[in-house]
């Protein structure tokens, strides 16, 4: 009772957690739990009942050591607490180090709890090798760091161990599996900085079965020894610099009971390495395998015919390498397949999807073949698809008459860049639960079907690059959740319809390359306060622009070129602010995100004469561009390409002078093609060389994806 009563006044309660801790009996108080015979202390929980909202129900202040005096003690959880709001002089060292002390605890627990801030952190897990009753280790995600001890593969009983999301841990490999870990079950290194190579000593773990290594810069390849983990559940390796083949065969087996590889493996992921080679004929002998996950490393050759064996597959992430060959029939075999991807491959012939897809499953249909090398036809469609992405690859002919029909449920549908061509069915306005439409870059004609307006929670359309024709249907304007549209390089013509301006959410508006006319109505002005991108260049507008283009706040691109446009350039055009000031804070521009799957804004840029690309780097990019119009009257301060194609404008930069021009009065207004002062030519290098690096950035900085692991985002490559 005294100790506890001392360990409860040094902790700060400010949501009375402790409000039980009062009378003479501990073992009524909340928390506490005894032993029934000899009413001894032996384990006390303090979790935070709620680690998301961490400081709902935060305990915090100093741990006392006065807890050593609790010999029978044999469970101590104080995860997702702080204790770090007050600094206590003697604590950082010696009320940690008391931990050794409890010589009975089984269970330890503090996982979440911030030691970074504490003095001697790095000394915390030395504290535990002596404490041979330990069975149970979880301090993950604490700020840990320095080594991790070699004396911990030593202890006895430990059956789990998790240091996940430290991030400073240091463990070379060799060393760390050396020998050890006799009835370790479970081992969660993720997120550390564990190097070296995996020994071959590393099939010695056989009592292992959940052993995740990812996100540490592990080199070397995957030994054959991991034949002998016959009670291995979960095996993720992603997000490291292995390198090598995948074994040619696994050792050990004969001593499995099933005399089979391991046949108790449910999910295998190595995504994010550098693997290379064929994928091994055992990977498809694990009957039992649910997930596998080799997204981006280097592998070749064909998809083994085999894999139609594994009826228990429901994941097949093989994104990012050099497979070749075509998807094979077997995959129709796998009834419970519901995510496969296989984009960024050089898989040819006709494409096909699982005709099981068709079948219930209980979690969405997610098909990403894109970026390959499939032709022919489109594939049949059957019902169930949550995502379908057969973008950029060499389909032909025409959109299926009953698409709808069986894309219902359908949120992900991206078929651009390809070489579809006749109308767009009417019936794709079925798809009421779509979020994403994306036909862009293909040959499609004739006009934009009315019914598209029953997508009532559409936030991307994008019918850029085809053969389409006749006016921008007024239906849109019933689109009120679209957040990007692109018409851009098509044969529109006609008026801009008033129900655009109903889309109060737009972010990117982009309608250039076409044959729209009329006067740019005042309402355009006033109506899209989020509007981040408008292209209109190169149609057929007229008169005047208006003083209240300055209402469209977040523009930072602006690009009217090559149209009718007459009289003066309002003075308001510098009260655009957002194109005014630096943009110093990148922004991914992603749309439609569904799942891991997103729409990647991306845009052509035309400044200085060329047309640059932009995606990662598109929300650092500021332009304005009124060349090739009509504009006439003073104008002054001005980056003199953006006017080109203007007789009647005058004044610097330009070399025409106004009339009564005084050099010394002259004001302008800023208009930055960059938001860095630079050259031209700099500038594009510049940019070219972030938006590659950002990318790069991008790849790595989602955790533990489907494809490496549990939670997955895949960059698109628009």
């Amino acid at each position: 009772h005294g100790a506890l009563m001392d360990f409860k006044n040094g902790l700060e309660d400010s949501h009375n957690r402790l409000a039980s801790w009062r009378n003479t009996n501990c073992c009524q108080w909340n928390g506490i739990y005894c032993d029934n015979v000899t009413g001894a202390v032996v384990a006390i929980d303090l979790h935070n009942p709620h680690p998301v909202q961490s400081l709902q129900s935060n305990l915090s202040g100093e741990i006392r050591p006065s807890l050593v005096k609790l010999k029978s003690l044999r469970s101590l959880d104080l995860s997702f607490n702080t204790f770090k709001e007050i600094p206590i002089s003697k604590f950082h060292v010696e009320s940690l180090q008391w931990v050794a002390g409890l010589v009975s605890l089984k269970h330890l627990a503090m996982d979440g709890v911030y030691l970074s801030l504490v003095a001697g952190s790095d000394l915390i897990l030395d504290w535990l090798v002596n404490i041979s009753s330990l069975q149970h280790i979880d301090i993950s995600d604490s700020g840990l760091y320095g080594k991790i001890p070699l004396g911990l593969r030593d202890l006895p009983k430990l059956q789990s161990f998790n240091l996940e999301d430290n991030y400073n841990l240091i463990a070379n490999c060799s060393q760390l599996f050396l020998k050890g870990w006799e009835r370790l079950q479970v081992l969660v290194l993720r997120s550390n900085k564990l190097n070296g190579m995996l020994p071959s000593t590393f099939g010695n773990l056989t009592s292992l079965t959940y052993l995740d290594l990812s996100f540490n810069v592990i080199e070397g390849g995957i030994p054959s020894s991991i034949g002998e983990l016959c009670n291995l559940n979960i095996l993720d390796l992603a997000r490291n610099n292995m390198t090598g083949t995948l074994p040619d065969f696994l050792q050990g087996i004969e001593n499995c009971p099933s005399r089979k590889p391991l046949s108790n493996m449910v999910l295998f992921f190595a995504s994010y390495n550098q693997l290379h080679g064929k994928i091994p004929d055992w990977l498809v002998q694990l009957e039992n395998l649910a997930g596998i996950g080799f997204a981006n490393n280097l592998l070749e050759g064909p998809i083994p015919l085999s894999i139609g064996s594994l009826q228990n597959l429901a994941i097949l992430v093989l994104e990012g390498n050099k497979l070749n060959g075509t998807l094979p029939d077997s995959l129709g075999y796998l009834s419970k397949l519901s995510y496969l991807d296989v984009s960024s491959n050089q898989l040819t012939g006709m494409g096909w999807l699982p005709k099981p897809m068709s079948m219930a499953v209980a979690s969405p249909v997610i098909v990403d073949l894109s970026f390959n090398l499939l032709d022919g036809p489109l594939p049949v469609i059957t019902p169930g698809f949550m995502l379908l992405d057969l973008s950029y690859n060499r389909f032909s002919g025409g959109i299926p008459l009953n698409i709808s029909q069986h894309m219902d449920s359908v949120a992900f549908l991206s078929l651009s860049h390809n070489q579809l061509h006749d109308e767009i069915r009417l019936s794709l306005g079925e798809m009421l639960s779509v979020i994403v439409i994306d036909l862009s870059g293909n040959n499609l004609t004739g006009k934009i079907p009315p019914s598209l307006a029953n997508c009532s929670i559409l936030e991307v359309l994008d019918l850029g690059n085809n053969n389409m024709f006749g006016t921008v249907p007024g239906s849109l304007g019933k689109l009120i959740l679209l957040i990007s549209l692109h018409l851009n390089d098509n044969n529109f013509s006609g008026d801009l319809p008033s129900s655009l301006r109903n889309l109060l959410m737009l972010e990117t508006m982009d309608l250039g390359y076409n044959r729209l006319s009329g006067i740019i109505p005042t309402w355009f002005w006033q109506s899209f306060p989020f509007l981040r991108i408008l292209i209109l260049r190169s149609n057929a507008f007229s008169g005047e622009l208006s003083p209240k283009l300055s209402k469209l706040g977040s523009l930072q691109v602006l690009d009217l070129a090559r149209n009718y446009l007459t009289g003066r350039i309002p003075a308001s055009l510098r009260d655009l602010k957002a194109i005014a000031q630096v943009q110093k804070k990148n922004k991914y521009i992603l749309y439609g995100v569904f799942g891991y799957h997103y729409y990647e804004e991306r845009l052509n840029v035309v400044m200085k004469n060329q047309t640059l690309k932009y995606t990662k780097t598109l929300s650092l990019v500021t332009s304005i561009d009124l060349s090739d119009n009509n504009f006439t009257g003073h104008m002054t301060t001005f980056d003199a390409i953006a006017f080109t194609g203007n007789p009647g404008l005058c004044g610097p930069p330009l070399p025409l002078k106004c009339l009564g021009d005084d050099d010394k009065k002259q004001t302008g207004i800023l208009v930055p093609y960059f938001i860095l002062t630079m050259k031209s030519s700099w500038g594009d290098v510049y940019f070219d060389f972030v938006d590659q690096v950002i990318h790069k950035l991008l790849m790595r900085s989602h955790r533990h994806g489907i494809n490496h692991g549990q939670r997955r985002r895949i960059p698109r490559r628009r």
